[in-house]
């Protein structure tokens, strides 16, 4: 689907436009092991002969680099080759999603497993985790940012995570893996959310907000913090972004029915987003249509993606449960979920799909 396609569609919430870059002053400091690792070349396989019928897809998505194989899959056209028909719609959060994938009025979630899944769990709603989008890393500096606005770093008021007490700190939403994470950033400070003025906005209204004083910390993930830092709002506390260990932040959440009634067009769905997703390991910037994709979709320049620190994506999209599981007790310590005891997570996800689409998808490399 042509950017100018996916412009076109209707945002359900507000808040979503994306903020472009200010005068550009020296770029921050690569961290160690920020960089990409050199490009990995694979040949293309052979798309399969289209379908007579495409199978509708309707597609509930959150504007985010996270999302880059869906992205990459609908800009090559990749959904059109395996016969699906894309339906999307833009939701702020993926906790929007939640109820329109409950009921059946979407197909597909696009975005993190959030406090509101497992209390739709709960209820006995089959929500199924199908696939990652994306993964954060063991070890350097994770794509979620702590960046400080400029004028609390240089006056010495705030150094680390430790001087963020009583601090407005920015989430785009509660009970989300933003949340999970920040939890965890002050936790080795000896801080909890409790510490902080937590204030709740969209990733792309952080940057303004730290610019006039609003917020004092933006955490969004990048190249959000990237693009504060260009501009000059803000400094990252590279020593705060550590990462706060592996996990994969972003998935893909089938409806039920999505799930077993069509589960040929669900596995379809899964092959052409696993090329999407094989065409974004190494230094995939170094593909001028790649970068091009993104800044039609996203908004987000090559030069400032190149600096930002990106996620990678897992190439065959198998979804790791102790994910899944560490989410869990998270919102529960949060007090986000309307249980006490947990649920056991391993009926709502499902790897069958996404290792059907790997077969396929590999044997037409053969």
């Amino acid at each position: 689907m042509s950017g100018a396609v996916l412009r076109a569609i209707i945002v359900v919430v507000l808040g979503t436009a994306l903020v472009g870059c200010g005068p550009t002053p020296s770029p921050p400091r690569a961290a160690e092991g920020a960089g990409p690792p050199p490009a990995v070349s694979a040949p293309a396989p052979s798309p399969p002969p289209p379908a007579a019928e495409p199978e509708v897809v309707r597609v509930g998505t959150v504007r985010s680099i996270n999302a880059a194989p869906f992205i990459v899959a609908m800009g090559r056209g990749y959904y059109q080759e395996e016969g699906i028909l894309l339906e999307p719609a833009e939701f702020r959060s993926a906790a929007d999603i939640v109820s329109a994938l409950g009921t059946g009025q979407l197909d597909v979630s696009i975005g993190t497993i959030s406090a509101g899944t497992f209390n739709a769990w709960q209820r006995g709603v089959k929500l199924i985790v199908a696939a990652p989008t994306s993964l954060y890393p063991a070890e350097g500096l994770m794509p979620q940012n702590v960046v400080v606005r400029k004028e609390l770093v240089d006056s010495g008021a705030v150094r680390s995570a430790a001087d963020f007490r009583g601090r407005k700190v920015a989430l785009n939403v509660r009970g989300g893996i933003n949340e999970l994470v920040v939890m965890r950033v002050l936790a080795r400070r000896g801080l909890t959310l409790d510490d902080v003025d937590v204030q709740t906005m969209p990733f792309p209204d952080m940057i303004p907000a730290l610019a006039n004083g609003s917020i004092d910390v933006l955490t969004a993930s990048d190249p959000y913090g990237t693009m504060a830092i260009l501009q000059g709002v803000g400094v990252r506390l590279e020593e705060d972004q550590r990462s706060v260990g592996q996990l994969q932040p972003t998935h893909f959440l089938f409806s039920e029915r999505f799930t077993t009634a069509r589960a040929e067009a669900a596995v379809r769905f899964l092959i052409a987003t696993m090329r999407g997703a094989r065409e974004l390991q190494g230094n995939w910037l170094a593909d001028p249509t790649l970068a091009q994709i993104m800044e039609d979709e996203l908004g987000f320049k090559r030069e400032v993606l190149a600096q930002a620190i990106l996620p990678t994506y897992p190439p065959d999209l198998i979804t790791r449960p102790e994910d899944v599981e560490l989410f869990q007790d998270a919102f529960m310590r949060l007090g986000h979920l309307s249980y006490t005891t947990p649920l056991d997570v391993t009926p709502f996800v499902n790897n069958t799909l996404a290792q059907r689409a790997k077969e396929r998808l590999d044997a037409r490399r053969r």
